[in-house]
This record gives C-alpha cells, sequence and structure tokens, in this order.
C-alpha cells in the first residue's frame, strides 16, 4: 500500500502544476475591465523580465522587529512584510516555493507593482511586532514599541 501511496504522491507532485498552470491560462483569457486587463498586461512584462531567487517587495512593505519568545528582545529577527523570492516560472508567471502565485500578489500590490528596493530598516528597539500565545488572557499581553 506504501509503493501505491508514494506513487501516486509523485503523479500529483509532477501533475499540479501543469493543471495549476493550465486552469491560470483559461482564466487569463476570459474578459475583464480595462484595469485587469492592463494589470495583466504589467504583470506579463514584469513577469517576462523578472529573475528567479531575488526578493521583490510591495510598494507597502516594511522591515519590523519579531520578538523572541516571551518578549525577548535579544533574540529579535528583523523580518519583511510582503517580500516574495520566486523560485520557478510557469506559463502564467512566477511561483514562490510554496507555491504562491506572481499573479496574486501582483494584483494586491496594485499598479505600482513590485520593486526591488528594500524599505528601511530600523533599528533594533523601534517597531516591534508582538509573537506570543494568543490564548492568554489580554491582561498578560505585554505590547512593546
Amino acid at each position: 500500500m506504501s509503493v501505491l501511496n508514494r506513487i501516486s504522491n509523485r503523479l500529483v507532485d509532477r501533475a499540479t502544476d501543469g493543471i495549476d498552470s493550465w486552469g491560470r491560462s483559461i482564466i487569463a483569457q476570459i474578459p475583464t475591465g480595462a484595469g485587469e486587463t492592463e494589470m495583466r498586461r504589467r504583470h506579463a512584462d514584469w513577469a517576462r523580465t523578472a529573475e528567479l531567487h531575488r526578493t521583490y517587495y510591495a510598494p507597502d512593505s516594511e522591515y519590523i522587529w519579531l520578538l523572541g519568545p516571551n518578549g525577548d528582545e535579544r533574540n529579535a529577527q528583523l523580518i519583511a512584510t510582503n517580500s516574495y523570492v520566486f523560485v520557478r516560472r510557469d506559463r502564467t508567471g512566477l511561483l514562490t516555493k510554496i507555491g504562491t502565485h506572481s499573479w496574486d500578489v501582483f494584483f494586491r500590490a496594485g499598479f505600482d507593482g513590485f520593486t526591488t528596493t528594500e524599505p528601511r530598516k530600523p533599528p533594533k528597539g523601534e517597531d516591534f511586532f508582538v509573537r506570543g500565545d494568543l490564548r492568554d488572557a489580554p491582561k498578560d499581553w505585554v505590547i512593546t514599541r
């Protein structure tokens, strides 16, 4: 039975991207409004010249500090919001490692599209984002900024 499972998983892994790409190409041919048509044209132009394994940022991207466990500032990590690294292409655009399609995030980014310009990095101790167990009572939450 495990042999059949492995074979079916391999088949699904190979066929999924092709089926997804085929479905997206059909959807792209559906008549749309002028705004979406322009967005699709801009996405197609960007996708032709986009580089794989390069970080792209949306216009509203920003860096924030993510605190370590229990609000530990010593183990804080700097992360960028709305940043994407595309690792492979298909007929309709690019895909991230987890399968996010470039059209989906490009459309959300708006007419400005993506940029390779990094947002400003705040110094440590500024713009902290709290990570914790949200099941705790709000009186136990510690929010620092």
